[in-house]
């Protein structure tokens, strides 16, 4: 196993290393095995330190453009994360076929790959690297899962399992994200490399002369391009001392340092919950009583085991925040937890499937702070805007947006008058909140001022991604549901949930409000702080009366809340109910005669 001493598991040692980090030696070596680079993803896998603290403390010493290579570097994981959380599960499966059908590709990783003994040397090293180490650095990441793929022909699933085991900072998105980049399946075409690059990049030990990757690129396309081109298992040359692959391990190997779930220990108690991802400083709020719980959930585990090495350093680190530590199935610890006062944790996708369940989720932080707050505090931060209608109102007056020229975009008179001119047919429609005619146009290409009618300057080019409303389980329910007062129906207790996003999810709970017959708002998306006492009061009522089994905060939770069949009856996003019915579970996306409180629109 080898030596923690490689990534100390402490904060103090993921602070030392970003404030080691040197901005120009990075943009300029990153690509080399020897380069200056940050050694920071296990502490980021695991939560010591979170991406805007990776940012803010480089920026702090070294003012970095938006567009640095570092600043590229950590958007790349930024986004693989809001990738996970759209699709879920979906990250797992190729997101198209390509370069050559999921079928041409072989499931097992041969086994001359696995004990490094290819008879290529920048395969070879890697393995051997990754097995002492538990990290490679990310060129070698590449150039190995593009030999299993593109040129052994194996199922990029297939690497992504195996190396995800093996490495200290595994994390399904930017794992098995990237290798579908590399694979072709998750980008426009597969990632080639051959000699010459790893000769460039990589000492002398790595260099492959005369091996199979000794060829042009055009030659390494066409091998990639053609199901039947396989080289020998192990090359001419190939060394013959196996390395020996560490076992991966579904449970710690040191059970003495975890103990079973026990209720006794947190019954009536606030509890902070530790779990692998978020080893990061205890919250500065938690009392002094407050019981620091970590967990590792045996089925997850199951389904994905680590080395011996990961287990000891999350266990440490563990040890460390002062936490007691539990290792069962998500069935007794959440019997466990059940007991508690109140039980938080930061989110987390790897956990999506429990977290939410058992404890008040917070959010991690984000790259980059709340995209309107970053339009109105730094508008060179970036070129393109992505936002909602909403957010337009902050942005606008600061003269930071600058408006877009309808006559440059092809089919702008085409746009629906329902955003234009908020009417269906020329019949109006309904205005209240932001209705998009109140924030489509601006009065001039760079005015602080909407206008009142179309004029030449769009504020964004629209876009309808989602619309709001019930999701069901028909299998479930058995009877048919017409109202969004079904959502605090007693019948559902404990099996109801709402989406925990404030400016979308209260004004579902305003839905159910008026559908209940509690009240009618004149403008449900300008609501007085009394509409709003009013709304919050409603929903903490149904929550201490138990109608909830929980409060869904991300694509991921909503999907497995309701394919498990934990909640029959949700406010639910329209993909996510796709997503349930992809797993073959009977889940409708209900209209109600209330309609939809909004449309997601950008």
């Amino acid at each position: 196993m080898p030596p923690l001493d490689h990534f100390p598991p402490t904060r103090a040692e993921a602070l030392r290393r970003i404030g080691a980090i040197r901005p120009a030696d990075y943009a300029r070596t990153r690509n080399a095995l020897d380069g200056a680079v940050t050694r920071l993803s296990p502490y980021l896998t695991h939560g010591l330190v979170d991406l805007r603290e990776v940012l803010q403390g480089v920026v702090a010493g070294h003012p970095l453009p938006a567009q640095h290579k570092l600043v590229f570097e950590l958007g790349w994981r930024a986004y693989f994360r809001h990738v996970w959380q759209h699709r879920g599960d979906g990250i797992l499966q190729s997101l198209h076929p390509d370069p050559l059908p999921d079928e041409a590709y072989a499931r097992e990783l041969p086994g001359d790959i696995r004990q490094g003994r290819t008879g290529v040397p920048a395969i070879d090293q890697a393995v051997r690297e990754l097995y002492a180490t538990g990290w490679l650095h990310n060129h070698a990441r590449m150039w190995l899962a593009s030999y299993v793929v593109h040129v052994r022909k194996v199922h990029w699933r297939a690497g992504a399992d195996w190396l995800y085991g093996h490495l200290l900072d595994g994390d399904l998105a930017s794992n098995h994200l990237s290798w579908q980049w590399v694979a072709g399946t998750g980008s426009h075409k597969p990632y080639l490399f051959n000699a010459e690059n790893v000769a460039k990049f990589a000492p002398a030990p790595w260099h492959s002369p005369g091996t199979v990757i000794d060829t042009t690129y055009e030659a390494l396309d066409q091998l990639a391009r053609d199901p039947s081109a396989r080289p020998p298992q192990a090359a001419a040359g190939a060394s013959t001392e196996a390395a020996e692959e560490p076992a991966l391990l579904a449970a710690p190997p040191d059970q003495p340092a975890w103990a079973s779930p026990d209720g006794a220990a947190v019954a009536g108690r606030d509890v902070w919950l530790v779990h692998p991802w978020a080893l990061g400083a205890l919250p500065t709020d938690l009392s002094p009583e407050t019981v620091v719980v970590g967990i590792a959930v045996a089925d997850f585990h199951q389904a994905w085991p680590w080395n011996a090495y990961r287990w000891h350093w999350v266990g440490q680190r563990m040890g460390e925040l002062g936490a007691l530590r539990w290792h069962a199935d998500a069935q007794p610890l959440g019997q466990a937890l059940r007991g508690a006062r109140r039980v938080r944790t930061v989110a987390e996708p790897h956990l999506a499937a429990w977290l939410s369940a058992w404890a008040e989720c917070l959010a991690p932080a984000d790259l980059f702070p709340e995209v309107a707050k970053r339009a109105v505090t730094a508008p060179n931060s970036f070129d393109l805007l992505d936002s909602e209608y909403f957010s337009l109102k902050k942005i606008v007056p600061t003269g930071n947006l600058k408006g877009i020229d309808t006559k440059r975009i092809k089919n702008a008179d085409k746009t629906t008058p329902l955003f234009t001119k908020g009417e269906i047919g020329g019949k109006k429609v309904g205005d209240q909140g932001t209705a998009p005619k109140k924030v489509m146009y601006l009065e001039g290409e760079k005015s602080k001022k909407f206008a009142t009618s179309p004029t030449q300057y769009m504020s964004l080019i629209p876009t309808v991604y989602n619309a709001d409303t019930l999701g069901i389980r028909p299998d479930l329910i058995k009877r048919p549901i017409s109202s969004w007062a079904e959502l605090l129906n007693p019948e559902f207790k404990g099996k109801a949930s709402i989406l925990n996003i404030p400016s979308i999810g209260i004004m579902d709970a305003a839905m159910v409000v008026e559908a209940m017959g509690l009240y009618k708002y004149p403008d449900k998306g300008n609501m007085t702080k009394k509409e709003i006492d009013l709304t919050i009061k409603t929903l903490i009522e149904a929550k201490k009366a138990g109608q909830f089994r929980s409060l869904w905060k991300d694509f991921n939770e909503s999907v497995n809340l309701m394919a498990s069949g934990e909640v029959v009856i949700q406010s639910m996003w329209s993909p996510a109910v796709t997503a349930v019915r992809s797993k073959g579970i009977a889940c409708t996306f209900q209209p109600l005669k209330e309609g939809p409180p909004l449309a997601q629109i950008v």
